[in-house]
């Protein structure tokens, strides 16, 4: 049990990790941040809601300003899976990262 607790623990911390700055030209300036939780439960869902509530505040009030730019957050939905299978959390932290 304790090994579960610690394992949602460090997904929701992953949660929150700035994936990558995308200044692609077609996207235009915008910060990524990954979203990674079980997605099929309540606990996924809720992360991604606080996560999309927040992303749309900063946003709202002119995005993240670097430098002399300004960037918007976009956000990337991953589902981990944890709650079935230890190794599809590993492999959905990999494919957000990559």
């Amino acid at each position: 049990m304790k090994i579960a607790i610690k394992g949602a623990i460090i997904l929701l911390v992953a949660s929150l990790v700035v994936m990558a700055v995308g200044c692609g030209e077609e996207e235009g300036n915008v910060i990524k941040i990954g979203v990674i939780g079980p997605m099929a439960y309540i606990q996924g869902d809720h992360h991604w809601y606080g996560a999309t509530l927040a992303a749309e505040e900063i946003n709202d009030a002119g995005g993240i300003t670097v430098g002399n730019e300004s960037y918007d957050i976009k956000l990337v939905k991953m589902d981990s899976n944890e709650i079935l299978s230890v190794t599809d959390a590993t492999n959905a932290m990999e494919r957000l990262i990559t």
